[in-house]
This record gives structure tokens, sequence and C-alpha cells, in this order.
């Protein structure tokens, strides 16, 4: 008889064992998926906002870049000499050559390259 009843508290102790590793087990990777979940969120976010402040920025260069030439534009046609110069059939100022002016290079430098 105290045989069995050391076999009945042995399997207890073994039935008990491997349920406490089940429910370790379970939440070992419960986590894990957890944590998995959460860096894809943020990844996912931090891709979307770099995405979006490279567009902002890009727009904000383009913005500028249009401001400095209207600025040279209206220079250019407020100045009697040039406009002179802008009406003769023989000249004509291109955009790029605008670009180039905006960047302190010369027009001669731009036709170099």
């Amino acid at each position: 008889m105290k045989y069995i009843i050391n076999v009945v508290v042995l399997l207890k102790e073994y039935l008990t064992a491997i349920l406490h590793h089940y429910k370790e087990f379970k939440e070992y990777h419960r986590n894990n998926q957890d944590k998995t979940r959460k860096l894809t969120k943020a990844m996912l976010t931090w891709h979307a906002n770099t995405e979006r402040e490279q567009k902002k920025e890009q727009e904000r260069i383009e913005k500028e870049r249009m401001r400095r030439l209207m600025v040279i534009f209206y220079r250019l046609i407020a100045s009697p000499i040039i406009m002179k110069v802008i009406r003769s059939p023989t000249v004509a100022l291109k955009i790029s050559e605008l670009d180039f002016i905006l960047n302190g290079q010369t027009v001669t430098n731009m036709k170099t390259k």
C-alpha cells in the first residue's frame, strides 16, 4: 500500500511539473510574440514617419527653390538694364541657369560641366 501511495505522489508531482513547464513555455512564447508585434509596429511607424518627413523636406526645398527663383526673376525684371538684355532675341535666361546662380555658380561654370 505504501508503494502505491508513493507512486501516486510521484505521478502527481510529475504531472504538476509538466503543467508548470507548459505554463512557462506558453508564457515565454506569448511574451516573444508580444515583443515581436511591438517591434514590428515601432518599425512600421518609424518608416512611415521618416517617409513623411522626407516628403515634407523635399516640398520645403522645392518651395524655397521656387521662392529664390521668383526673387531672382523679379530682380531681373525690375532692373532696366537687364530688361533690355532679356528683351534681346539673342539672350535667353533658362531656369537651369537661374538654378546655377542660386547655388552661387556662374553660367559659364554650368556650360563647362
